[in-house]
């Protein structure tokens, strides 16, 4: 007892968990934002042409089929810290965080996402710090081993215990769950299965969450039932926090590993020295923390749904839970219906922003499936211990598989509901401020009992965030390029305010399967605007009846577009009568003339359009003669923003 007390005595008073935690998470995200305004300085590096050595020391790493992804500080060759991401082709030996890798490649900047409205996964590892990527082939490359310290021991764990996983007797669809909801590896399992789940409302299953954590603590406080037993129940809380805070090494330190990790650290802690737990302090804590540890968590749309869930229920969980009294078990079950509720409430808005959809049957799904979710969690955490110790536990195996195939019935079962699922929602972010503001008003009902102003309040932000969701969505008018790379195939799409056309010199078959790819890929920007599929082109061929990569021409509503994509062009590419010139002339990045006001005088272009692939200093070259000709000159953009005028 005197050395509990001396540690009571060290923590302070007045408590830890009365320390008031806003004004230092309202600091965190000031910083935060700024560290993310602020430019890194990394879009202007210059890069050898060639390729050439570097070194570099792993930040990260994972597994794919052919070899590894890695991110590595990189420096060498006027290169000093910058992370890039490296693709390590027929890596058999696992790279682990703290290595060194030597490598002989060519650095690019990171390319902008293929397709408009898709997931910009460029622009996701640019808030993360990483400038650069390269493939680097086999024999390319050398790893030095780092310093054998704890935290790789924890990463070989994790990366051994999947190993023993894999070569379990457990089903291949429970190996991949499994995985993902005890590892956190889900990259097999958005392949899979994460297209039901998320249709049903349980992605949030396949991805490490407060949840897994919350389930964790209650399977580890079980196995360590004896230490309650033995009244040493200070050492359990130690015990089973220590656990965790190891577990969160282990998969990898997401961020809403770390928040439910954290706040469970301040209920434990506030046990230990036995002080009172402020909950909201303690999700303050994480916040600022989190923040703190790296500012591009802001914008992570894991960090974002991990607070906005956790939020809702401290708003409004106390408050509902009580309103239920059919006794202790109705209670109980009211309770557990509430936290999928208002946790859905708060993070649902999150992830239609982010994902474009919203399982409206989530919440049939979450009640079967939380109470299946224990067992499979608590045998998959001791079916690793057993097979670390040498024991394949074949009943084991054969429990687990059962239980996550009635998980996986559920999912199907749901997903499989014609109207399980809200599709094609896009808003802006700013969408989300009168919903929250909303939500707090009902808090604030809840907490004051005030019914007079929630008449008030509460309608005035609901019709607010109906009108910015209705303003929010509107569609474009304005004519949009793009260039497509769908199947490997580089072809031009448009969309002219209301209808979208595909623009390729392919014919026949190769069209139709190159059109049929195009629209797969660009599924979510056809829906955003109300378009069934793409219309092709009508093509002019060109001389001799021969459609060429060279140059050829084609119409788009009423407008005429000659598209060039190598040196020599077709003679007679505008009829000789045709005074009216072309509407727009697309250059191709395959294109290597020096100039193009040849092509603009003999064309007659109302507007040049220059492919997005196309080297900066040619198309710097090219815009200022366009400039001096007084032809407008824009950029066909990658992603979200088609044709921009160029800078």
């Amino acid at each position: 007892m005197g050395i509990w007390r001396r540690l009571r005595a060290f923590s302070g008073n007045p408590p830890l968990s009365m320390v008031p935690m806003l004004p230092l998470a309202v600091v965190a995200t000031a910083i935060a934002v700024v560290l993310n305004v602020l430019p890194d300085g990394n879009e202007n590096v210059l890069l050898p042409d060639d390729e050439c050595r570097y070194d570099g020391v792993v930040i990260e790493s994972s597994r794919l089929e052919n070899g590894q992804r890695c991110i590595v500080a990189v420096s060498g060759n006027g290169l000093c810290g910058i992370n890039a991401q490296l693709f390590l082709a027929g890596c058999a030996d696992d790279v682990f965080n703290g290595d060194t890798i030597k490598f002989y490649a060519k650095l690019q900047i990171l390319p902008p996402s293929t397709e408009p409205e898709a997931f910009d996964y460029s622009e996701y590892l640019r808030q993360k710090g990483v400038a650069l990527t390269a493939y680097v082939p086999e024999n390319h490359y050398s790893v030095i081993r780092g310093p054998d310290t704890f935290l790789r021991k924890l990463d070989k764990v994790g990366r051994t215990t999947a190993a023993l996983l894999d070569a379990s007797n457990l089903s291949d669809g429970a190996i991949v769950f499994l995985k993902a909801a005890l590892l956190g590896d889900s990259a097999e399992a958005r392949k899979t299965i994460g297209g039901t789940f998320s249709a049903a409302g349980l992605a949030h299953v396949l991805a490490l969450s407060g949840m897994h954590v919350a389930t964790l603590y209650a399977v580890l406080t079980v196995f360590l039932f004896p230490l309650y037993l033995l009244r040493q129940r200070r050492v359990l809380a130690i015990s089973v926090l220590l656990l965790l805070w190891i577990y969160a090494f282990v998969t990898g330190m997401s961020a809403s590993v770390v928040r439910a990790v954290v706040m469970a650290s301040c209920l434990g802690g506030a046990f230990v020295f036995q002080r009172t737990n402020s909950p909201v302090n303690a999700w303050l804590l994480a916040w600022t923390l989190l923040l703190l540890a790296d500012a591009g968590n802001l914008y992570d749309a894991g960090f974002q749904m991990s607070f906005a869930a956790t939020g809702a229920i401290l708003l409004f969980l106390p408050r509902l839970s009580g309103i239920c009294g059919a006794g202790r078990c109705g209670k109980y079950m009211w309770t557990y219906v509430m936290v999928s509720v208002v946790a859905m409430a708060g993070s649902g808005i999150v992830a239609a922003y982010h994902f474009h959809t919203f399982p409206v049957l989530f919440i049939v799904a979450n009640i079967p499936v939380g109470f299946l979710l224990p067992g499979v969690l608590g045998g998959g955490l001791l079916l690793c211990l057993l097979l670390w110790a040498g024991f394949d536990a074949v009943w084991l195996c054969v429990v687990i598989d059962w239980l996550y195939m009635c998980i996986e019935w559920v999912a199907d079962f749901i997903a499989n509901v014609e109207w399980a699922q809200m599709r094609n929602l896009w808003f802006p972010w700013w969408v989300m401020l009168p919903y929250f503001a909303m939500l707090l008003s009902v808090a604030y009902v809840l907490w004051q009992k005030n019914i007079r102003r929630a008449w008030v309040v509460t309608p005035v932000f609901a019709i607010l965030t109906v009108v910015a969701l209705h303003f929010g969505n509107c569609k474009t008018n304005l004519p949009e390029w793009f260039v497509s790379t769908a199947g490997g195939t580089t072809s031009v799409v448009c969309f002219d305010g209301s209808k979208g056309y595909y623009i390729s010199p392919y014919e026949g078959s190769l069209l139709a399967s190159a059109k049929m790819q195009a629209e797969d890929a660009l599924e979510n920007y056809l829906s955003r605007r109300s378009v069934d599929s793409l219309s092709v082109a009508k093509i002019y061929n060109s001389a001799d009846n021969v459609i060429s990569w060279n140059s050829y021409k084609c119409n788009f509503g009423n407008k005429l577009v000659v598209y060039i994509c190598t040196d020599s062009i077709l003679p007679h590419i505008l009829a000789d009568n045709d005074t009216r010139g072309a509407d727009y002339l697309l250059v191709h990045g395959t294109y290597r003339g020096r100039d193009i006001s040849g092509l603009v005088k003999e064309l007659r272009p109302d507007t040049v359009l220059l492919a997005s692939e196309m080297h900066w200093r040619r198309r710097a070259r090219w815009t200022d003669s366009m400039r001096v000709a007084s032809v407008p000159c824009l950029w066909l953009r990658h992603y979200r923003f088609g044709a921009r005028p160029v800078d």
